[in-house]
């Protein structure tokens, strides 16, 4: 998926769920122990694997109480962390297929901006802009009928 090849890796662990409901609450939890040090979160895998409902407990656990819906068509959401001076930036680049589109989206600049949180759906679209950045690279993946595994991985960028 675009990550095998990064060489700035530190550690990977790995979570399963059987439900949306324990997918967003272990996203709460990730939203208070993650990120405290890293800004940028890029998810892959399938459609419906869980890559949205998980940024959806992200939003949960910093606070966001308004609903985060995914950005298929308006490509960026923001969304304002109470109490802070901090942004969620919830992109899905599905529909995108060059490099170029994302110019005029100003995703560079959020990932400058130590102000903002930036999780990206489709990151593997788009493999290589990410490797600069220290993250934390979600694989979504199916493990069964019911059941999701993602796969974590942390990277300090180059």
């Amino acid at each position: 998926m675009g990550y095998t090849k990064d060489i700035f890796f530190m550690k990977t662990a790995q979570y399963t769920t059987n439900s949306p409901e324990k997918l967003i609450t272990y996203a709460g939890v990730f939203a208070h122990t993650e990120l405290r040090q890293w800004r940028l979160i890029t998810c892959v895998g399938p459609l419906g694997a869980g890559k949205t409902t998980f940024i959806q407990g992200l939003a949960k656990g910093l606070g966001i109480r308004k609903d985060v819906l995914s950005p298929t068509f308006t490509i960026i959401n923001e969304h304002k962390i109470p109490q802070t001076k901090k942004t969620l930036v919830h992109c899905d680049l599905y529909r995108l297929t060059k490099e170029r589109d994302l110019t005029p989206l100003h995703v560079f600049e959020y990932l400058e901006n130590p102000n903002m949180i930036v999780c990206v759906e489709w990151a593997d679209r788009f493999p290589q802009l990410w490797k600069t950045y220290p993250r934390i690279a979600l694989e979504f993946s199916f493990r069964n009928k019911n059941e999701r595994r993602i796969k974590i991985r942390y990277f300090t960028g180059r």
